[in-house]
């Protein structure tokens, strides 16, 4: 075993290893994290995808890249920012936000999430956000007790 694992560390042989793995069917972690991204960035909408994402994530402060990206408007920034859960549901009671309009905020926060922490978790927010809009879930949560 201590042979083996010698041969597997000497960098001349490893590339051959990576090249078996190949011709067996094998993908290399690099292959799979590739597909991956490509499918994660295929799930985000065009739209909400960071401009230059070089550039937004060469800053230390990540925090900053969801109001500075351009993807939330002032008023998506304000509903993701300043309420609480309990603060979002009393909004949209009052009618100062729809339903609609607190989901495709949050939707687009995690849209943003996604491509700067490279999160394992896959990106639906076509589940929320498609249909009829009538019949979002948090129409039943809101209405409270009768």
């Amino acid at each position: 075993l201590e042979t083996l694992h010698k041969q597997i560390s000497r960098s001349v042989l490893f590339p051959k290893i990576i090249a078996t793995m190949k011709s067996n069917g094998v993908r290399t972690w690099q292959e799979i994290c590739s597909e991956k991204r490509e499918k994660r960035n295929n799930a985000i909408p065009l739209a909400w995808r960071i401009p230059n994402m070089e550039t937004s994530t060469a800053k230390t402060n990540l925090l900053e890249v969801p109001s500075l990206s351009g993807i939330l408007t002032e008023n998506e920034i304000h509903i993701t920012t300043d309420y609480d859960a309990v603060g979002i549901v009393e909004a949209i009671r009052e009618r100062l936000f729809t339903a609609e309009a607190v989901t495709t905020a949050f939707c687009k926060r995690a849209a943003i999430a996604q491509q700067l922490v490279s999160s394992r978790l896959p990106f639906h927010s076509y589940k929320c956000l498609c249909g009829n809009k009538d019949k979002l879930l948090v129409r039943d949560i809101l209405r409270g007790s009768d």
